[in-house]
């Protein structure tokens, strides 16, 4: 049920920490970034600057890492404008993976464990940092922005047990707020909340529960508990709080939420034959993944009403809706890549390839029959990264790590074929199938999820 929250004052920053760029009494501040090389053609790689360390007091260093600029390897396409490299030792384990990426106006912002940076798309300057208050470490953040605000968690080692109001207009934490941490059973691993920017909320999924805080004041907004059952996943658009939940004895529901209030949308039962389907896809439409007594994926309509359903193997085709952003040491919101547009669903999916290795292709869904449109005719080697959905069709980044240069590709709407919009240099080839992709005017910005298999966590690509 939906609980009524008190109204305490907005709690502040952390005590002793002046914000971003701010050190300690008496350390160095941190040099302004360079400026850029003018481009000419046939320059090598100019490193503008090497890591700066701005110590926090005396708890968790913040290492800002200064973007490389180069005109990149030429193909006649797209060239390497800069990247952001990760330090020579990476650290342990998942130190220096992404958490969340955003591209906003004329920045790209990236957190990670010590802090969430911002960098101009221009030249890859500094525009602004947010280190990771003092003793902890980031461990969550939301995968998108509302109007330019979400949120990210932080906690000391093991728990993940604070959210704090991100503005990355201006690259501060707004607030900040303690939730209840869910424990885990293994020393190296954390669980992390899951955290969603909604229309004038952010929304926390941790420990069997589900929170509402304001996004620029973190006021609690609502509350909501799963009695005698578990919130399986949740999902929150701007506009729809999703949740399936599951219940001991079987028969499952689904249930959605006004986000501003909590108030029930859609509260239904599901047959007892489906008991309760593992994670959601999406949260509108809302689409279920495969899961206990379920081995396909529902589609339902905003009364709650099942209206499609398709298989994990269509025609030979696999659908292959796994994270793209797991780690060793934290568990949190799983990312799955996909699409939506227009009744279709676009899903990475894997196709046998005679005796040879399956093949990394795209697939289109009808939702309203669950029929299989077509598989992406693309002859890419490596996992597709999607980027968007329109009338035109579905643009996707083909890393293609063995057999040529990476493509930007589109697909036809209607029929799946494949025509290369740009080719990108070989020296990035790498980056690509676990990563997020945004794509603006020709530009590609190419954040890597993962650290382990990447040579950057930011490459920029441009005509």
């Amino acid at each position: 049920m939906t609980t009524p929250s008190p109204q305490p004052s907005p709690p502040g920053p952390p005590a002793g920490w002046a914000g971003p760029y701010a050190p300690p009494p008496g350390a160095m501040p941190a040099p302004a970034p360079a400026s850029p090389p003018a481009w000419r053609p046939g320059a090598l790689l100019v490193s503008l600057a090497l890591v700066v360390l701005l110590a926090i007091g005396t708890g968790t260093g913040w290492a800002v890492y200064q973007a490389v600029v180069s005109d990149g390897e030429s193909t006649g396409g797209l060239r390497v404008a800069w990247t952001a490299p990760y330090p020579d030792d990476k650290g342990d384990f998942d130190d220096f993976n992404t958490l969340g990426a955003w591209l906003l106006g004329d920045t790209v912002a990236r957190a990670q464990g010590d802090g969430v940076i911002g960098y101009r798309l221009a030249d890859g300057g500094r525009a602004w940092g947010v280190p990771a208050p003092e003793g902890t470490s980031l461990c969550a953040a939301t995968q998108f922005l509302s109007d330019g605000r979400g949120a990210v968690a932080f906690g000391t080692k093991g728990t993940c047990d604070t959210v704090a109001g991100l503005d990355a207009r201006s690259g501060k934490l707004t607030w900040r707020v303690k939730v209840p941490a869910e424990k885990s059973d293994r020393p190296s691993m954390i669980i992390a909340p899951r955290l969603f920017a909604s229309k004038g909320v952010v929304v926390v999924h941790t420990a069997g529960r589900v929170l509402a805080y304001g996004v620029s004041d973190g006021r609690q907004k609502w509350q909501r508990t799963a009695g005698d059952c578990s919130f399986n996943d949740v999902r929150a658009t701007e506009t729809v709080v999703a949740i399936v939940v599951g219940c001991a004895l079987g028969g499952g529901r689904i249930l959605t939420l006004d986000p501003a209030s909590g108030k029930t949308r859609v509260d239904k039962a599901l047959p007892k034959s489906q008991q309760a389907p593992g994670y959601l896809l999406s949260a509108k439409p809302m689409i279920t993944g495969p899961g206990i007594g379920v081995e396909e994926y529902l589609v339902f309509d905003d009364r709650g009403t099942v209206t499609g359903r398709f298989a994990e193997k269509i025609d030979g085709a696999e659908l292959a809706t796994t994270s793209i952003n797991e780690t060793l040491s934290v568990r949190g919101l799983e990312i799955r890549p996909y699409a939506l547009h227009a009744g279709t669903v676009y899903l990475p999916a894997r196709v046998e390839s005679g005796a040879g290795p399956s093949k990394e292709r795209v697939a289109a869904v009808d939702l309203g029959t669950g029929k299989l449109r077509w598989v992406s005719s693309d002859d890419g080697d490596g996992r597709p990264a999607i980027i968007r959905a329109d009338d035109t069709g579905l643009l996707l980044w083909h890393p293609n790590r063995r057999s040529s240069r990476p493509q930007l590709v589109r697909l036809a709407a209607d029929t799946g074929k494949a025509t290369v919009v740009a080719e990108g240099p070989r020296s990035v080839a790498a980056e690509g199938d676990t990563s997020q992709v945004f794509e603006r005017d020709g530009m590609l910005v190419i954040v890597a999820w993962r650290s382990a298999g990447a040579d950057s966590s930011i490459t920029v690509l441009r005509p």
